[in-house]
């Protein structure tokens, strides 16, 4: 390739870089949109988007009264 052939694939190169760019943030634009219309959903659903299974709260009191619980059937058995 002579130089003026290089000036233009390189400026043609750079034009095709421009395009994909903006093609990459309207795909992002749509990926936040989608997202925050998933997390939405989701909470008017009354679920979590972060997690997949309900975690339950108890106290310690109420954890050791289980565990207990399952110790003394064991043991029974």
């Amino acid at each position: 390739m002579n130089k003026t052939e290089q000036i233009t694939f390189y400026k043609k190169q750079i034009k095709s870089a421009q395009t994909l760019i903006e093609v990459a943030r309207q795909n992002m634009e749509l990926a936040a949109r989608f997202e925050s219309e998933a997390k939405t959903a989701l909470e008017l659903l009354g679920a979590r988007p972060e997690r997949g299974r309900k975690v339950y709260n108890l106290s310690e009191d109420k954890k050791l009264s289980l565990i207990a619980s399952l110790t003394n059937k064991k043991t029974r058995q």
